[in-house]
Order: structure tokens, then C-alpha cells, then sequence
């Protein structure tokens, strides 16, 4: 996933001119010739050899800007990074952004909006009357190979005045049995953040979205659907059944803030 959105930022850049800083988040015990990064105020030349399944380590992507390494102790394993993560997530939403600065850039942008101030294309664009502001982004995502990334996005603001909190939002793609205890986190945290959940990219995400469908008000599924449900679980992250009964105990807790996930 990281090399898609990579890539995605690169294009964004080279085409508007966009200034957008990519930063990267990764466990110190998965990257590829780490070894190499080792040093203070030290400039090395990083090569990588590029991803291959089985290895238990992945190279650093080169189209972001600057990267955090989590070291836990741990090698080969991935969620080392997942709690500097959240408390930097958590940190950016508390972060006041004035609107003021940002306006007349994005509305210098608006090129297709009808009459009743909707926007009808899919680009960012700014619409501004007077004292309130909105900035809409619509996105498109073409699903290929294998992804498994609950990726954060700035997506749409809306503000009675100049100032606002940076909005945020998580987007799921796939994703393993770390997934829906993270989910739990952000919808249910001091800033809940909502969740975007692609459908159809595999494991994690194919799950949380039948559960979202078809759970009953109280956040569980029929006992016909649970028993499928974990048994479901159990293939999809090849686990034991009790472990699979562990993590649709978690997809429970993700639906007390149903309304937050789509």
C-alpha cells in the first residue's frame, strides 16, 4: 500500500505542483538494509533490493519525504510502529489550521460548481461564502495485488469560522488481525476518526464490512451468521477458532461506533 500512495503523491505532485509531505511510518525490525541508516547527523546512501513475499523485511518507500522508525525490540514483525503512530495521529488532530491561509489557494481551484454550490467534479476544491468554507475531496481508489494498510488521508472541512482542527480520517485496505483493534481505537478515541473500508480488498476489511452490514442494533450478528462469521475469521488469518472468536469480539466493539464506519 505504501508504495501505491507513494506513487499516487509522486503523481500529484509532478502534475499540480502540489506541496504535500509524505511521511513514513515503519518497525525498525522490518526495514530492509536498516543496518545502513545507522549514525547521528549522518547522510548515507540507501539501496534497496525491493520487496519479495516471504522476507521478513521490506524496503523504505522513496517517493516519501522523511520516516519514523519504531524500534520495540522485535524483528520481522510488523506493529512496533502502531502506538508512535496513534499518538501522532492523535497529536495532528489537535493542531489548529487557519483557513485563512489555505483559502485563497483552493479556491483559486474551483473551476466546476453549480449552481447550489456543489461541487461536480471529483477534485478538491474550496467554496467560499463569505464565513463558511468547504473543502470536498473526492477519491477514487483502483484496488490491485494483495494490500493490508489502514492509511490516514485529510479528506473534507467544514468551519464556521477561520480556524478548524485538522480533520482526519482512516481509509482500510485488506488488513491483518491487528486491524480491528486499531479501527476500535480510532472511532472510539478523545478525536474519533471515521473509517472508510474498501470492500472487496481481502481479509480484514471484507470482514468488517459484512459485519457493518449485517450486524442487529446491538452490534452482533444471528447465531447462524456468528458461527460463519468466525469460521470466516479463523480462514482468513489462518488462526484457531478461539483466537478467531477473540477477534469477532473486537468487530463487536468496532460496531458501538457504527455510524463512524461506511
Amino acid at each position: 500500500v505504501t508504495r501505491h500512495i507513494g506513487e499516487a503523491l509522486k503523481d500529484e505532485v509532478h502534475i499540480r505542483g502540489s506541496n504535500i509531505v509524505a511521511l513514513g511510518i515503519a518497525p525498525w525490525g522490518y526495514v530492509q538494509h536498516r543496518e545502513t541508516l545507522i549514525g547521528l547527523d549522518n547522510t548515507c546512501s540507501y539501496y534497496s533490493q525491493g520487496w519479495r513475499p516471504g522476507r521478513q523485511e521490506a524496503p523504505l518507500n522513496p517517493d516519501h519525504n522523511y520516516f519514523l522508525l519504531a524500534d520495540n525490540g522485535t524483528s520481522g514483525k510488523f506493529g512496533g510502529e502502531l502506538g508512535l503512530r496513534r499518538r501522532l495521529e492523535q497529536y495532528l488532530a489537535q493542531q489548529p489550521i487557519d483557513m485563512r491561509r489555505y483559502g485563497g489557494l483552493i479556491r483559486a481551484r474551483t473551476l466546476n460548481v453549480d449552481e447550489t454550490g456543489e461541487v461536480t467534479d471529483i477534485k478538491t476544491r474550496f467554496i467560499d461564502h463569505g464565513y463558511t468554507g468547504m473543502v470536498k475531496n473526492r477519491f477514487r481508489h483502483l484496488l490491485q495485488g494483495n494490500y493490508s494498510c489502514l492509511s490516514i488521508y485529510h479528506v473534507s472541512l467544514e468551519i464556521g469560522g477561520s480556524k478548524s482542527r485538522v480533520p482526519i480520517v482512516g481509509v482500510l485496505l485488506e488488513g491483518g488481525t491487528q486491524t480491528f483493534r486499531t479501527v476500535f481505537e480510532l472511532v472510539t478515541g478523545r478525536n474519533p476518526v471515521p473509517i472508510v473500508v474498501c470492500d472487496g480488498s481481502g481479509r480484514a476489511a471484507d470482514l468488517l464490512a459484512f459485519m457493518h452490514r449485517y450486524a442487529n442494533e446491538d452490534g452482533d450478528l444471528s447465531t447462524q451468521l456468528r458461527d460463519q462469521m468466525v469460521a470466516n475469521i479463523s480462514r482468513a488469518f489462518q488462526i484457531r477458532r478461539f483466537e478467531a472468536e477473540g477477534l469477532y469480539s473486537e468487530l463487536k466493539l468496532c460496531m458501538k461506533r457504527r455510524h463512524l464506519v461506511s
